[in-house]
């Protein structure tokens, strides 16, 4: 949908309905929790009948941004242990969501621990955030290859690497930055098109770097800082080693995996757990069978927290890991991402 030019019209007009055909189903169950609906992976009757009634409800999505890609996000984001057993599960799939339970068992007995930073923007009273509203019209980004990256009919200034506020040579009128592709292997320059929020990158020779996958991506501009540069002095800073690092914007991130409790579908919050090294195995154990009730959501130790967020970013050190989107393998290296609320639209059953 964000590779089309007009996907805001397109995600206004066009609801999405969700089917449980996975081994994950975190967004369907998560649905069916809200709307006190009976989740039943082998009957898809129940849902299917709701779904057909046309009600709708907005939904969160988050932007995610990586060294070369931009994509949008429905579910989480993950680093360690859960990605982990998410990905290398895989070889299971044919026994369905029971694969995740086996490998959780198995990585427990060999337990990994991953360094890096995490870093994120904390939401000190989730309680007495504003309702989000529906869009209006968002300014607009675009990333990689497409139409609308044609030099021809745009007036574009250059700008320093560093900067984040850019002044239109036309119109005079400053810009928020709205790109996201970056490369630390060159010198970037950026230029911004006068004609909308569309964003070119280029080589220190002048030639377009262009991503390895041809896809146009377009979407809602970033408010944060290009993913090298440095971030707001408000935002929380953690280093160290991490056992898991895992955001979630919708309840359930498993059928059987009651991520966070206090989740909506449009809220514009992003629940982060961290898990620190030093945990004891058992803890861990604990910790994932309270999962199936939420009961871990209420943790706050040393070693185990739980974080209402509006964006992060993750810096992991070293070549060797998983970063999930969506439960799928993204590019290891730093990742940032935002929540923008109500985005998307969904059908979701008609309990009155």
């Amino acid at each position: 949908m964000f590779e089309r030019l007009d996907w805001q019209q397109a995600l206004a007009e066009v609801p999405l309905a969700i089917l449980p055909c996975g081994s994950g189903n975190g967004l369907a169950r998560t649905i069916c929790h809200h709307y006190n609906e009976p989740y039943i992976h082998q009957n898809l009757t129940g849902i299917s009948m709701g779904l057909a009634r046309g009600k709708t409800t907005p939904m969160d999505v988050v932007r995610v941004e990586t060294k070369t890609s931009i994509m949008f996000s429905f579910l989480s984001v993950g680093w360690g242990l859960l990605s982990d057993i998410d990905i290398e599960s895989e070889r299971l799939r044919a026994i369905g969501g029971q694969r995740f339970a086996i490998w959780a068992l198995a990585r427990l007995v060999g337990l990994r621990k991953y360094k890096g930073v995490v870093s994120y923007a904390r939401i000190k009273d989730v309680g007495n955030l504003p309702k989000p509203k529906l869009p209006v019209t968002l300014s607009h980004s675009v990333s990689q290859d497409g139409a609308l990256d044609s030099p021809d009919a745009e007036a574009f200034i250059d700008c320093d690497e560093h900067s984040e506020v850019f002044t239109s040579a036309v119109n005079g009128r400053q810009h928020q930055r709205v790109d996201s592709w970056y490369s630390v292997n060159s010198r970037r320059s950026a230029f911004y098109s006068t004609r909308g929020s569309e964003y070119h990158s280029v080589t220190s020779d002048g030639s377009e770097m262009r991503s390895p996958v041809h896809a146009c991506m377009h979407g809602p501009a970033s408010h944060l800082p290009s993913l090298m540069s440095q971030l707001p002095s408000h935002w929380v800073h953690e280093e160290g080693e991490f056992v898991m690092v895992h955001v979630s914007y919708q309840a359930y991130i498993g059928e059987d995996l009651l991520f966070a409790p206090r989740s909506l579908i449009s809220d514009g919050v992003m629940w982060m757990l961290i898990i620190k090294a030093g945990i004891s195995r058992s803890q861990i154990l604990s910790f994932l069978l309270g999962m199936g009730q939420g009961t871990h959501a209420d943790i706050n130790t040393d070693y185990i927290k739980m974080i209402p967020v509006s964006a992060f970013r993750i810096v992991p050190e070293g070549p060797n890991g998983y970063l999930t989107v969506d439960g799928e393998l993204v590019e290891y290296g730093p990742l940032q991402a935002e929540i923008f609320p109500n985005l998307v639209h969904l059908l979701v059953p008609d309990t009155k």
